[in-house]
Order: C-alpha cells, then sequence, then structure tokens
C-alpha cells in the first residue's frame, strides 16, 4: 500500500518531505543577502548557536510537535530581535510553519505564508511561500486547489527562470497524484518527475536533493504501475547520486534502501530484499528514533520477508518490533502502519493455530480501521 512513506516529499509511504530540504539547501544559502562577510559570519554563528532551534528540531525528529512548536517559537522571537527581517529569520519561521502544520494550526500555517508570499525582499521566499500555501490545501486534502496552485508556481518559477523551485515544484504535484486516495494517477505522477529531472539536467543542477526526491519517487510511480524493473532501476540510480550531494543524507538514503528491498521482494527475490531491508534499519536507527513510523515500517517488511520464508520465530519477533515501535511514537496520526501489523500478526497466529492470539490482533485491526 502506497503512503508517505515510501515518497520523500520521499518514500512512498509518509508524507512528501523534500521543501524542508529544499529551503534549508536554496533559500538559507543560496539566496542569502549580500551582507559583508565578517557580519554574515556573526550572524551565521548565533543561528547556528540558537538552543531554541536544535532542541526544536530535536522534538520534531521525535515525533513531539508541541514542544517543537513551542521552542520554534521561542527561536522566532529571538532572531525578529536579532537578525530582523533577515534569511535566518524566515528560516525559523519555515520550522513554526512545519510544526503548525503537524498541530493543525493551519490559520498560523496561512499567517506565516501570507507574511513569505508578501515578502519584499527574495523572489524565492516568495515562491517558497506559495508552496507552503499549498501544503495546507493538501493537509485539508483540497487537492484540486493545491494542484492548481502547484500548477501557477511552476508557471512563474518558469518565467523567472527559477529552476529549484521549478524542479520542486513538479516532484510535490506528482506526490499529490499518487498519494491522493480519490483518483490516483501514477502516469501523471511519472510524466511531472520527468519534468523536473529533466530541467535540473538541462541547468546543470545535479547532485541535489531534489534530483535525489525525484529519482525515488519516480521509482514510485513505476511501482505502482507494476513496472518493478524500471522502478528498481530509478532506486538504484537515486541510491548512487545520493552519496553525492552535500546536506545529510542518511535519512533518505534509508528510505531508498527500504523501496529497493520492497521492490525486490515483489519481484520474488526475498532473502535479496532482507539485506537491503536490514540495511535500511541499521541507516534510519542511526538518524531517527527507534520508535519511529519509518523504522517501524522496515521492522514490519522484515517480518513480512521472513513470513513469507516460513520463518515465523524471526517473522512475529519483527512484527513485534514493528508494533512497539507504533505504540510507542508519540502522534498517533502518523500510525498509519499500526493496522496493517495487527492483520499480518493475526494472520501468522492464524497459520499457527494460535487463535485466540490471532483473533485478539484482528479485533485490534478492526478497531483502529472504525477509528479511521
Amino acid at each position: 500500500m502506497l503512503t508517505t512513506t515510501h515518497l520523500r516529499s520521499f518514500n512512498l509511504r509518509t508524507k512528501p518531505s523534500v521543501n524542508q530540504t529544499l529551503r534549508q539547501n536554496y533559500h538559507v544559502a543560496s539566496y542569502r543577502k549580500p551582507n559583508s562577510p565578517t557580519k554574515q559570519q556573526k550572524i551565521d554563528v548565533a543561528f547556528e548557536q540558537m538552543q531554541e532551534i536544535k532542541t526544536g528540531d530535536q522534538h520534531m525528529k521525535e515525533g513531539r510537535y508541541e514542544q517543537a512548536y513551542e521552542e520554534f517559537d521561542r527561536a522566532r522571537k529571538i532572531a525578529e530581535s536579532q537578525f530582523g527581517d533577515s534569511p535566518e529569520t524566515r528560516a525559523v519561521l519555515r520550522r513554526v510553519f512545519d510544526a503548525s502544520l503537524k498541530l493543525n494550526k493551519l490559520a498560523e500555517c496561512q499567517t506565516i505564508a501570507d507574511s513569505l508570499i508578501k515578502s519584499k525582499t527574495e523572489l524565492a521566499d516568495q515562491m517558497d511561500g506559495e508552496q507552503l500555501q499549498v501544503q495546507i490545501y493538501s493537509k485539508k486534502k483540497e487537492w484540486d486547489v493545491a494542484v492548481g496552485l502547484y500548477g501557477d508556481l511552476v508557471q512563474r518559477s518558469r518565467e523567472k527562470q527559477n529552476i529549484p523551485v521549478l524542479a520542486n515544484a513538479l516532484v510535490e504535484m506528482g506526490n499529490i497524484y499518487l498519494l491522493r486516495s480519490d483518483a490516483r494517477q501514477p502516469q501523471v505522477a511519472q510524466s511531472l518527475y520527468q519534468q523536473s529531472l529533466t530541467n535540473l539536467e538541462k541547468a546543470h543542477l545535479l547532485n541535489n536533493p531534489i534530483q535525489v526526491v525525484a529519482l525515488n519517487n519516480m521509482g514510485c510511480a513505476l511501482q505502482l504501475q507494476q513496472k518493478l524493473p524500471e522502478a528498481e532501476e530509478f532506486f538504484q540510480v537515486a541510491l548512487k547520486a545520493i552519496e553525492k550531494i552535500e546536506v545529510d543524507n542518511k535519512e533518505m538514503r534509508g528510505d531508498i534502501l527500504s523501496n529497493i528491498g520492497e521492490i525486490k521482494h515483489e519481484r520474488g527475490d526475498v532473502k535479496g530484499s532482507q539485506t537491503y531491508y536490514g540495511d535500511a534499519v541499521l541507516v534510519l536507527s542511526d538518524v531517527l528514533p527507534k520508535n519511529h513510523p519509518k523504522v517501524a515500517d522496515v521492522f514490519y517488511k522484515l517480518g513480512k520477508s521472513h513470513q513469507d520464508l516460513n520463518n515465523h520465530v524471526y517473522a512475529e519477533g519483527y512484527y513485534r518490533s514493528s508494533i512497539n515501535a507504533y505504540e510507542q511514537w508519540k502522534d498517533k496520526n502518523e500510525g498509519w502502519g499500526l493496522e496493517g501489523v495487527y492483520r499480518a500478526m493475526s494472520s501468522l497466529f492464524k497459520k499457527l493455530g494460535r487463535s485466540s492470539e490471532s483473533q485478539s490482533f484482528q479485533q485490534k485491526a478492526d478497531d483502529l480501521q472504525q477509528k479511521k
């Protein structure tokens, strides 16, 4: 089942997330106002040493969004006082936006998006505000509005020759066509990802996070069309490309490893899939909490692979690891895979003749389904 972890906005099974990386790389670095080196160095040091940002980022990583919001809100006040209307202050605003979106504080999200759209500073910031606005509509599942806004952003970024914004907008529009439950269109998504890759190649903007995301998500679109050899090829290219980018890429790499494992599993190479799943767990566990939904998802996949090989003891062990991680995660709205693990455990116990345990997990799965 396709979810937001697989797509890497990044992996198509969790929610599309490339925006944060794009904002950090292009808006904070490339589009920074021209200050004198000494002054800018002082600002850089002060920004990087803000404990509120470090703590907030850690809370976000561990799913404590309310605490993250409080830290980022404090950082916003400090940044406005120390830096004024600057790229650093706007970087903090984007963190406030991310936390607010997780908490469904959509009015505050809209205020932040509007402030960037009306910005009289960088064109990149204005376009970034438009991208944030689209995320609000995506959160509301107002897909047609979101696609329309992305279409406008694609046209404007083409006119302004802002290739990073153009490429990212094409990727995010493709994600909508893959994720929307009412009308999923993987062929349209595939076309949009290809356009993104073509624009990046023409502008010689290779070896960056947007390219890796487009390659990964192209693989997801092909996987949905059951074009498995082609999908695996794109995932493998993404895995090679990620080694060349100059940002923290471990989470991206873990996502791609998990996707390759899934493709190999679907193609019948179950033992081969376990190698990639194992690598994915090691990589993701190194950068994410042990109870993160992405880690839980890979444990589930490992359990499924062992069940398919009739290694029932290992299958039960990995399923239990997955369940423990999902159940401990702070934000239950992100436990999108828990119902599936409950049903897998129920199926395993039924096969082993442990009927009472099978019924218990079946009931848990049914209860979760009713809450949706």
